[in-house]
């Protein structure tokens, strides 16, 4: 039977990715091979009509996130870009990240960040955030942009 898995020669190798986003989670591991770079990567989700990304695809810079209270943002800037980091660069790694954003179609220990575009992000990790999970990544420029069906709650899945 021809199902999707993580490609021969990968340390996460022989693991079936037959939902959407374990498929979206194998691409995302591919990416971060291929980039052979020894920075930092995150998960940001972003959504379609943000009025400070607009269109996000690869090679976009990410500019600094706002820092929020209660709920609401604020005019206070970070010193980089919010993302929810991938600790281990690994399969296993990328889903942990992904559970942390919300993107698996069920609320994570954040809840879930509102959007419909999910980016893999690479970066220079210049402090940890408030969130689970989060870190502050200078210099984050976008390695990839998937999308969900809908900016709440739902998974990833589809380019």
């Amino acid at each position: 039977m021809d199902q999707p898995r993580v490609p021969a020669g990968n340390p996460d190798g022989g693991q079936w990715t037959s939902s959407p986003s374990g498929m979206v989670a194998s691409q995302m591991l591919k990416k971060i091979n291929e980039s052979g770079d020894s920075v930092e990567f995150g998960i940001r989700v972003i959504a379609n009509d943000h009025d400070v990304y607009g269109s996000v695809t690869s090679g976009t810079i990410l500019k600094e996130s706002f820092k929020w209270k209660d709920g609401d943002t604020t005019n206070k800037k970070l010193p980089g870009t919010s993302v929810v980091e991938i600790k281990n660069k690994s399969l296993e790694g990328i889903k942990d990240a992904m559970h942390k954003a919300g993107v698996l179609g069920k609320n994570g220990p954040n809840g879930y960040y509102f959007g419909d575009k999910v980016a893999l992000v690479r970066g220079n990790k210049v402090k940890v955030g408030q969130d689970v999970g989060e870190a502050i990544f200078k210099n984050a420029s976008v390695v990839g942009v998937w999308k969900k069906p809908s900016q709440g709650l739902s998974e990833v899945g589809s380019r």
